[in-house]
């Protein structure tokens, strides 16, 4: 660790003992349910103490404190605040190789371009550490988006106040209604969910565009409608392997899910169908559609898992296709698209509702002007009041007819078609109510 280095981590601990705001203390030690209960109690997300100028955002990405780095950015950390040197939450994540931390921050808006004093990026000072991995998503970041970047977004540190720049510049970045739901239910401290989303994969398939902003938006709104966020498991692309996705499944949930629980189960990314038998797969980060039965997960395994869960309800929402058409689906190199339909359906399922994005024979779409998938855009108008009945609430019928036409007329404008499935012996269960 270089001279410079060390003394900032220095400077930093040492002001952080005894003079920090309790924000600052529960985000350094990664204690998310005491930063959640600061925030609710209205401690400032920026608020720094004056012996310490780094904020709690960057504290926890020193530390790579996943949870605590959402809950600060769900309530407007400024992700590209500045210490007086000039560092961000983004550099501290890359010095200390906090590769994880460091997607998340871009994820959210960090800008990969900041400098601090010296002129050092975020980049460089993951290369000066030896991080490799870290460097090179940040080099990817930077390349994939071009040569030119808005002006770095400013707010004030003192009052977390929006300034003229940053109102200016986030109309350049892309945004949607759905990434910030304001339905407030309270907390189940009993459910339960999964959340995946894999834009990139290891075998060099397509990309399946916007799978991780889907996550994200999936995982807000989940929380909004009472899901406790330490019980969002969210994987996206390497971390949404075949091993995590049977991990989470078939120990995480079996371990923890209760009676009263309800799960909601979440992909976005690749579909395979198996051209031999039929069968239906979802495509983990490391699924190659030359070995299905080996590397990918079947829907009928899932659905299986899930219903054999004591849950009282259990969601399936999948922005995928199976066709092998295009789309969010691959097939085999070789190999033609089916032509008949795949059955998405589970079989004999006790309390399990599934919402797929398309059926067997169709492909899945986007919205580019809303950085999501198409299903997975209306799906969440509808589950965030638009399908709601009189009553205010939201069942799994009134959803799929909210939902189906929205999509179809999209998919329509662009010459294709797309057709939400529901399918599920509780589709007048309620997903949520509408506040």
């Amino acid at each position: 660790m270089t001279r410079f280095l060390a003394g900032l981590l220095a400077v930093a601990f040492a002001g952080l003992i005894g003079c920090a705001t309790p924000l600052q203390r529960a985000a350094q030690r990664g204690d998310q349910n005491r930063v959640r209960a600061l925030l609710a109690a209205g401690a400032r997300s920026d608020g720094v103490a004056t012996s310490s100028d780094l904020t709690p955002l960057m504290l926890a990405a020193m530390r790579g404190h996943i949870e605590p780095i959402r809950l600060l950015l769900d309530n407007e950390a400024n992700v590209n605040a500045q210490s007086p040197a000039g560092h961000t939450a983004l550099y501290f994540a890359a010095v200390t190789g906090r590769t994880e931390v460091v997607k998340l921050l871009l994820e959210r808006g960090a800008d990969a371009r900041a400098v601090d004093r010296r002129g050092k990026d975020a980049e460089a000072a993951a290369l000066s550490r030896r991080h490799t991995d870290t460097a090179e998503v940040l080099r990817k970041w930077k390349a994939e988006r071009g040569g030119s970047m808005s002006p770095p977004p400013a707010r004030d540190l003192a009052t977390g106040r929006r300034t003229f720049a940053e109102s200016a510049s986030s109309t350049q970045r892309l945004e949607s209604d759905i990434d910030s739901p304001r339905h407030v239910s309270p907390e189940n401290p009993d459910d339960f969910a999964v959340v995946v989303g894999v834009e990139s994969y290891a075998h060099e398939l397509p990309k399946a565009d916007f799978a991780e902003r889907d996550a994200e938006a999936v995982r807000r709104n989940l929380i909004s409608l009472g899901y406790p966020s330490r019980h969002v498991k969210v994987l996206t692309n390497a971390l949404a392997s075949k091993s995590a996705l049977q991990a989470v499944l078939e120990d995480w949930l079996k371990r923890n899910v209760k009676e009263d629980s309800r799960v909601f189960f979440y992909f976005s990314g690749h579909g395979a169908p198996d051209p031999t038998s039929g069968k239906a797969y979802l495509v983990p980060f490391d699924g190659d559609p030359e070995y299905l039965t080996r590397t990918a997960l079947p829907l009928a395994e899932l659905y299986a898992d899930l219903d054999k869960l004591p849950a009282k309800q259990v969601v399936v929402a999948l922005d995928s296709c199976f066709s092998g058409a295009g789309g969010r689906s691959v097939l085999a190199h070789g190999a033609r698209p089916l032509v008949n339909k795949i059955d998405a359906a589970p079989a004999e399922a006790r309390n399990t509702v599934v919402f797929s994005a398309a059926s067997g024979d169709e492909i899945t779409g986007t919205l580019d002007d809303q950085g999501h998938g198409l299903f997975t855009y209306y799906f969440l108008k509808g589950l965030a009041g638009a399908a709601a009945d009189k009553s205010g609430q939201v069942t799994a019928s009134g959803l799929n007819d909210y939902l189906k036409p929205k999509v179809r007329d999209e998919a329509s404008l662009h010459n294709r078609d797309q057709t939400p499935q529901l399918f599920g012996a509780a589709e007048g269960q309620v997903l949520s109510t509408a506040k």
